[in-house]
């Protein structure tokens, strides 16, 4: 998840913080889309055609963004696994692995199909739940199970040694919500994808991060200057939950279209929504 729902969008006039210079698009995607159950039954050509379709939608909306003044990297998840599982050959020592989220739990998968086992693995549904659904850019949020209730994060008695499993650390924090919740301190994390201040940040805390892609730059709270998306974020109707039970994605509602591509954002917002539409009628949508 981007980060602009922890910051809340630009930094207002006066703060002295920097304005968006570099963003990131990770593209959690087109990696997926063949691993489906449903790919299984459409075969080849359509599946070629679903992940070609993200693939162009993804660079015709990096495309749109003021390159005169901000950044654009692509990242592949692919990409990012294979540089984790090259730089980390053995998992850090454990008792308890916590995988947050979806993303995170894909990432687990992945790493036990790879051979790398997860130690007492307790899968936690957290996700960022904004206070109001009429104001998403700007609304406050708070880091809960995704049907709202507050985390639960049982950690066994006697573990001592803590594994957080998630596919992006990007501000750290839904990695600090996680923690206090399961009542620890400090620990190791993996992650494909760590922003470098942030990690900075975080071993200074106690915790030590291996990643896959380091993202350089400053994040919230002390810029504004780089911020991290994900593809299917802007996909699917969940991406973004509010606490009245309703949800949306990033090219549906709020501003983050027009954070990211100013008075273009509409032609965005038509390349996103030609890309849903095919994978809904692909009936891909609801399994990404």
């Amino acid at each position: 998840m981007s980060a602009v729902t922890e910051q809340q969008a630009a930094a207002p006039a006066g703060e002295g913080l920097s304005p968006l210079r570099h963003v990131y698009l990770l593209d959690d995607l087109t990696g997926l889309i063949p691993t489906l159950p449903r790919a299984r039954e459409l075969g080849e050509e359509a599946v070629a055609e679903a992940v070609g379709a993200v693939r162009r939608c993804v660079l015709n909306v990096a495309g749109l963004i003021d390159l005169d003044h901000i950044a654009v990297e692509l990242i592949s998840w692919d990409h990012a696994l294979a540089e984790f599982l090259a730089r980390t050959p053995t998992l850090p020592a454990h008792d308890v692995a916590i995988v947050i989220g979806s993303g995170g739990r894909r990432f687990a998968d992945q790493l036990e199909e790879q051979g790398r086992r997860l130690a007492g693995r307790l899968d936690v549904p957290a996700a960022k739940i904004l206070s109001d659904s009429g104001d998403a850019f700007f609304s406050e949020h708070s880091v809960l199970s995704r049907d709202g209730t507050p985390l639960e994060v049982v950690v066994p008695s006697g573990s001592t040694r803590v594994l957080v499993v998630d596919d992006c650390v990007q501000t750290g924090g839904t990695l600090t919500a996680v923690a206090e919740a399961a009542g620890v301190t400090s620990g190791s994390v993996v992650t494909l994808v760590c922003n470098e201040f942030t990690r900075r940040r975080r071993e200074s805390d106690g915790w030590t991060i291996d990643f896959g892609t380091l993202l350089p730059g400053e994040t919230y709270p002390m810029s504004y200057a780089t911020d991290l998306f994900c593809v299917r974020d802007f996909l699917v109707d969940t991406a973004v939950r509010f606490a009245d039970g309703t949800s949306t994605s990033y090219s549906s509602g709020g501003d983050w279209l027009s954070f990211l591509h100013g008075t273009r954002a509409e032609e965005a917002r038509s390349h996103w929504t030609r890309t849903r539409d095919l994978l809904d009628d692909l009936r891909l949508l609801d399994q990404i």
